[in-house]
Formats: structure tokens, sequence, C-alpha cells
């Protein structure tokens, strides 16, 4: 008997949490954020990725990267929402991520960010931008 009540109850409790649940719509997929590019550090202390979410009223997508510490906590925003960043790859020793960014001339350089903060230094500077990149 207490097995069917508590059956009756939690069927009770789904169908009236599936009333508070919204329909999954256009504006919902919209609203999606994808992440990828993960990307951990020599030493495994951190994990550098890359969010990719839609602005609708620009019609654009626009992709940040983000650091988060491995053994938890707070995620870091290492690049402005202003203008797109991918790819961040650790320099070997650890203290550096490198992105590419269109943050100038709407052309992909190579920025180098310093992991404890501070403004990008542009590495690279070819007119027609740079598509792929690795740490040698």
């Amino acid at each position: 008997m207490r097995i069917a009540v508590l059956c009756a109850f939690s069927l009770f409790s789904l169908v009236s949490k599936a009333d508070e649940l919204k329909a999954f719509d256009i504006d919902a997929y919209l609203a999606l954020q994808d992440i990828s590019e993960i990307s951990v550090s020599p030493d495994g202390g951190w994990v550098a990725y890359t969010i990719t979410s839609n602005d609708l009223k620009k019609d654009e997508q626009r992709s940040v990267v983000w650091m988060l510490p491995s053994a938890g906590g707070d995620a870091i925003r290492m690049t402005t929402t202003d203008s797109d960043a991918s790819q961040p790859r650790w320099s070997p020793d650890g203290r550096h991520l490198a992105v590419l960014s269109d943050r100038k001339d709407d052309t992909n350089q190579v920025f180098l960010l310093d992991r404890r903060g501070g403004d990008a230094q542009q590495l690279t500077d070819l007119p027609q931008g740079v598509d792929s990149f690795a740490w040698s």
C-alpha cells in the first residue's frame, strides 16, 4: 500500500513539474551556448575553453575564451565579448594562453594572454589573417 501511494505521489509530482516546463522552441534553441576547444594546461592546473553564443539582435555568433581552475572554482573570462576568440593553446610552461582573435580589423590574428591577467599582446599581423597555429 505504501509503495502504491509513493508511486502515485511521484507521478503527480512529475505531472505538475511537466506543466512548469517551457517548450523547447526556436528561442530556446538560439539561447543555447556551445562549449568547445577544451585545452588543459601542461601542469593540469587550468582548463581553457571556448563558449559560443548567439547574439540575436546583431544576428551573429560570438566566441569567448574562458579559463577554469581544474581543482574547482570560478571561471575567468579571458577575452572580450566585443570580438571573437578561439583556439586557446597553452604555452609549454603554462603561464600564457595564445588565442585567435579578430579584435583588430576583423581579421584573426594570434594574441598572447597572461594567465594571471592583463592586456592581450598581438603576436601576428598578417594581411590575410591566421586560420590555425601551434606552439613550437
